[in-house]
């Protein structure tokens, strides 16, 4: 038996138990003389014990078919709470600002970027930085700057000490340990690309056959689902006939080309309209892309794209016209914010998958999008709206 069914027969179990002694327990608990002869003699108990029986059996129900599940894994997957938290970063602290309480701002800012430090990737860290600058450049652009120069020293003082701890970061860890693996999987790849060489010391000639049998061989090594679905040859050229395990291993690029030579496979109109997610798997493996814009180029096509793009292009064709129109009516510190964590929303939609094909991600952009649309067309024609982004009050 499994461990599954030790956990249900064992609740089983434990709930007939809790039936069977469930006054006992109660009176345990809690008992007074008058009280508790009154919750015996009114059924109280039972009524009880059925509620909390069935609020234990949901919160198991609610934890193994949903928490637990592979749809919610994928809801909560780490890239799209790190995109979450970075577009909210600089709302949240530009926000704060607007409060004009020093105290919360200082809090806010160091928890903010605090945990995107602590997340460990390079488009963190970045969005440490452009956080940490973007903020400072809008009260700059707003004319805010003399009078916000403890806030802009907050956010700078943040930043130099992310940039003087970047060797204890877990962002350089990470990225160290994979250099290291990198390095021992490009020494192994030199030995069996001299071994498939024969040997050869730097005075011999290596033929052209000889060379593409090495590089067959550590391709075969390092990518053999690929090479078993298109051939070898077919990878190795998709690849360049590049020699470096960095190249053939990374799994980003590796989806990409995947998802390419299968295109080259499918009529035309599968460029047009895109391919079934299932084509992307292969001997139990996956290769949807990584990539949001990547991702709906290959599953919705060409028109799908234009499509997405378009959609997008029309708010930032709305930011330009306005801000063209008049800068300093438009250009306020919320716009600020929220322009802010608009341009690294696309930023993590270009290099990761979890903005715009991930509902819990993809909420974000939307409310950013409806935020743009209200500051350019519904706030704006707002006869008592103010420069600086606050309504007048009576």
């Amino acid at each position: 038996m499994d461990k599954k069914g030790i956990y249900l027969i064992t609740g089983i179990v434990a709930t007939v138990l809790f039936w069977i002694f469930r006054v006992e327990v109660y009176e345990g608990l809690y008992q007074v003389p008058g009280y508790s002869d009154a919750m015996y003699n009114t059924g109280i108990y039972g009524i009880v014990g059925i509620i909390s029986a069935a609020m234990a059996w949901g919160a198991a129900a609610i934890f193994y078919y949903a928490i637990n599940s592979v749809r919610f894994a994928r809801w909560w997957h780490w890239l799209s709470i790190l995109a979450i938290v970075s577009i909210l970063a600089p709302i949240v602290i530009l926000l704060c600002y607007r409060r004009k309480n020093f105290l919360l701002f200082t809090v806010t800012s160091v928890a903010a970027l605090a945990q995107l430090y602590l997340m460990g990737t390079r488009l963190a860290f970045f969005s440490i930085a452009v956080a940490a600058l973007g903020v400072p450049v809008v009260l700059v652009l707003t004319g805010k700057a003399r009078a916000s120069k403890r806030y802009i020293a907050v956010l700078v003082l943040i930043l130099a000490v992310c940039c003087a701890t970047y060797k204890q970061s877990p962002m350089y860890i990470n990225q160290n340990r994979y250099n290291e693996a990198m390095s021992y999987n490009q020494n192994d790849a030199n030995v069996m690309i001299k071994r498939a060489e024969g040997n050869k010391d730097g005075t011999s000639t290596v033929t052209p056959e000889e060379r593409y049998h090495a590089l067959c061989t550590i391709y075969n090594f390092y990518s053999p689902n690929m090479c078993r679905r298109f051939g070898t040859a077919r990878v190795m050229s998709a690849y360049g006939y590049s020699d470096q395990v960095t190249d053939i291993t990374a799994t980003r690029h590796r989806k990409i080309v995947f998802c390419e030579m299968l295109l080259d496979e499918q009529p035309f109109t599968s460029r047009l309209f895109g391919m079934e997610l299932g084509r992307m798997a292969f001997d139990g493996e996956i290769y949807d892309v990584e990539n949001d814009f990547h991702g709906i180029c290959f599953l919705y096509g060409w028109v799908g794209l234009a499509m997405m793009v378009a959609f997008i292009g029309y708010f930032l064709y709305l930011i330009v016209k306005c801000l063209i129109k008049d800068f300093r009516k438009y250009f306020t510190v919320e716009a600020g914010a929220f322009g802010i964590g608009l341009c690294l929303c696309l930023v993590y939609a270009y290099f990761t998958a979890g903005v715009l094909r991930r509902p819990n991600a993809s909420i974000y952009m939307s409310v950013l999008l409806a935020v743009v649309y209200y500051l350019t067309q519904m706030r704006s024609e707002q006869p008592d709206a103010l420069p600086d982004g606050e309504e007048k009050r009576a």
